[in-house]
């Protein structure tokens, strides 16, 4: 059995970064940590003041790398400016860039409730592959 296809992570992203992503400017997302599981599929969930499941993407590859690196190779796609890219990654020796392959953009977004038992996660939590089934219209 394919061990990717039984994860699908929920992730707590910014709006803007969430719009940049479900508009295909933004072409990776960073994280301080990689997942622990093997991951297909990210649940995107945007953050208040919005506060719903917006969309999904394909995972096409995980990158760890130094923050530094990280920039070097994804700055031009990255959809973040350095600031705030240097910001987010202060005092971390590494880093992940989750590049994107492709992006499904929910028509109605989905409360959050409706699929995740929880308050929003900090970072993001697993769900089921089958989730992506129920959400298919």
């Amino acid at each position: 059995m394919d061990q990717k296809a039984d994860n699908v992570a929920l992730l707590s992203i910014r709006p803007e970064y969430a719009q940049k992503i479900l508009s295909g400017e933004k072409k990776v997302e960073f994280r301080k940590r990689g997942f622990k599981r093997s991951v297909r599929h990210v649940l995107i969930y945007s953050t208040l003041p919005v506060g719903k499941v917006v969309g999904y993407f394909e995972i096409k590859n995980l990158e760890a790398h130094s923050p530094l690196r990280l920039w070097r190779l994804f700055s031009k796609i990255g959809g973040i400016d350095k600031a705030s890219f240097d910001s987010y990654f202060a005092g971390k020796s590494n880093g992940i860039g989750i590049t994107i392959k492709r992006v499904k953009h929910f028509d109605r977004p989905i409360p959050l409730k409706a699929i995740f038992d929880g308050p929003a996660p900090q970072d993001y939590a697993y769900l089921p592959a089958s989730i992506l089934n129920k959400l298919q219209y």
